[in-house]
């Protein structure tokens, strides 16, 4: 089944009029008050994914107004349409409206979650990257999220003043000691009396983590629909002073066990100090590398994960603009110091995700890759 969405659908309107009300389910942000079209043209990653593909995947035409004012419905074969989806849409002309999957599906899923220090979280990630190809692609796993010890004192004025003056915060000897949440979700047939989704997770990916946090993993079912109301989602969420992103795909030769400790003693010296930063990783493949990464202008499908970085520094009414300023400043600092051990492992960067932090010259390789090239051709063409 198909659905005509204009641009200014919000994704909690889609969920609320059409999914929720038509028992259907489709690839959709988390949040909110995402404009749906924005999502879907710039690639789209939604926890159905890795069983239906992205949400370009699922686009069966545009509508797209030229500049020359010529109105045309495009679809898979028109090198519009390969330029628009990926893309992130504006840079050819402007789509009006679009054409969209949508599946037959009951609202209820599973989840399964636990919590673990960075390093047992590594561990669990490496291993569950060997076993990708073999997952059912009901399943789709993040990790997000950091809780802190109340014992630990952050000070991130003192790191950058660190930083620096002998660039020695790579160095820093202090550990981390506190977690991250492991959410493993079975996006299938769900039924607590027929719990097929709970066996598989306990028999597939129990194994996965580390031996003393299998007894911890507590599962609980969920609507799917309510993560995309704004009515469940942090308040926080609706009033941040200023955002930046730092993310990269990480490909299957880079998930190696000294590869994730780099990965993992890098975070464990931000995160002593970044009081505002907050990391994910997203489990990619399944039904996202079953198609050329060139079928579409966006290339990184074949990557296993989707690791990021989130800086969102909430609105504060006992913070002056020049406090919250100086302190954004401060950590985006901190990022920028450490982020380089990480990114030397992964490839790319996420269209839906913009990164500021690129260069003038490094943005369009790092969005696109191989593509360029016939980006800036089509470019040519239609603008």
């Amino acid at each position: 089944s198909t659905v005509i969405i204009e641009p200014g659908v919000l994704v909690e309107d889609f969920q609320q009029q059409v999914l929720d009300q038509k028992g259907y389910a489709s690839i959709v942000a988390d949040a909110a008050k995402i404009s749906l079209s924005g999502f879907v043209l710039g690639g789209g990653y939604g926890l159905l994914s890795r069983k239906y593909g992205l949400g370009i995947d699922n686009v069966i035409r545009l509508r797209v107004v030229l500049t020359n004012g010529i109105v045309r419905d495009v679809f898979q074969g028109d090198d519009l349409f390969w330029a628009v989806l990926g893309s992130g849409g504006t840079n050819f002309g402007i789509v009006t409206e679009f054409e969209y999957r949508v599946y037959p599906s009951h609202d209820m899923k599973l989840a399964a979650s636990v919590r673990l220090s960075l390093e047992d979280a590594s561990y669990f990630l490496e291993q569950l990257g060997n076993a990708e190809q073999k997952l059912d692609r009901n399943v789709t796993v993040r990790v997000h999220g950091i809780q802190r010890s109340p014992n630990d004192t952050i000070s991130p004025s003192s790191a950058v003043e660190k930083l620096i003056e002998n660039h020695t915060l790579l160095q820093d000897s202090a550990i981390f000691d506190g977690t991250t949440e492991i959410t493993i979700y079975w996006m299938g047939y769900c039924n607590p009396e027929d719990p097929v989704g709970m066996t598989y997770i306990k028999e597939k990916l129990g194994p996965l983590l580390p031996p003393k946090a299998i007894e911890n993993l507590w599962f609980y079912y969920y609507s799917w629909s309510a993560l995309s109301r704004a009515k469940e989602q942090p308040e926080t969420w609706g009033s941040i002073w200023a955002a930046q992103s730092w993310n990269g795909f990480m490909y299957t030769q880079e998930n190696l066990p000294e590869v994730w400790d780099e990965i993992q003693k890098s975070f464990s010296v931000l995160f002593q100090y970044a009081r505002h930063v907050t990391p994910t990783v997203e489990l990619w493949g399944g039904a996202i590398a079953s198609i050329p990464h060139n079928w579409t202008a966006f290339p990184h499908r074949h990557s296993l994960y989707l690791v990021r970085l989130d800086l969102m520094m909430p609105k504060d009414n006992s913070t002056t603009a020049a406090e919250a300023q100086k302190l954004y400043d401060q950590e985006v600092a901190l990022v920028s110091a450490v982020w380089p051990s990480i990114s030397k492992h992964l490839q790319g960067v996420f269209v839906n995700y913009p990164m500021p932090s690129l260069s003038r010259n490094e943005y369009p390789v790092a969005y696109w890759g191989d593509n360029v090239a016939r980006l800036a051709q089509l470019k040519q063409r239609f603008d």
